[in-house]
């Protein structure tokens, strides 16, 4: 709603296509996270430590999976998606906003086992700390951002701030819970999948 009531109504229509669009990806983790959290929270409860790494290995490739084709897709090839589907004045004006937003839900997925695990942990504090340290830049940075560079700038914030989570609760989340490195996680377990995405498109 801040967003919003900083966009004349033509420009709040073209980010609203473009958020439509990338927020399809948002939802492609939750078919992987709801029928991992139960094996997950038993895992945890059992203190099968082994078992709950493994679970949360297969389900971050699994998220990565579905999510990193249609992201580089939009990534790459936005513009000429939006002038075939809608027209060549929604492509110029929404194609950076899509690309971005979908780069910022791409890293939303790259986190989404590690609050879910975090859950299954019995640390919900975790999310809930971050998301108050998050609140105090988000803001003035949405306000600011987008009344400066419109809809590109109010997407850039999306982005900057799901790279804030990554940064925070995926190296907590690593150290407390997993008791693995997550530079290894990511360079090994799920960053071959997102460049041989990126390689595909």
């Amino acid at each position: 709603q801040i967003i919003a009531k900083m966009f004349s109504l033509e420009t709040l229509g073209f980010y609203s296509i473009a958020y439509n669009i990338a927020a399809v990806l948002g939802g492609l983790p939750s078919l992987v996270t709801s029928a991992m959290y139960p094996s997950l929270s038993a895992d945890f409860g059992s203190k099968a430590l082994e078992s709950f790494n493994y679970r949360y290995i297969r389900g971050s490739q699994m998220i990565m999976i579905l999510v990193s084709l249609p992201t580089f897709g939009l990534i790459f090839f936005g513009h000429d998606f939006l002038r075939l589907w809608i027209s060549g004045v929604a492509a110029d004006r929404a194609s950076a906003i899509v690309a971005l937003l979908a780069g910022g839900f791409m890293l939303n997925a790259l986190i989404t086992m590690s609050f879910i695990s975090a859950l299954a942990a019995g640390r919900p504090g975790y999310s809930n700390w971050i998301n108050f340290a998050a609140i105090w830049f988000y803001i003035p940075a949405v306000v600011y951002c987008t009344r400066t560079w419109g809809g590109v700038g109010a997407a850039s914030v999306w982005v900057g701030l799901n790279a804030f989570y990554t940064i925070s609760l995926l190296p907590l989340v690593h150290t407390t819970i997993l008791k693995r490195s997550a530079i290894a996680w990511l360079v090994k377990d799920v960053g071959p999948i997102m460049v041989v995405a990126a390689l595909l498109v």
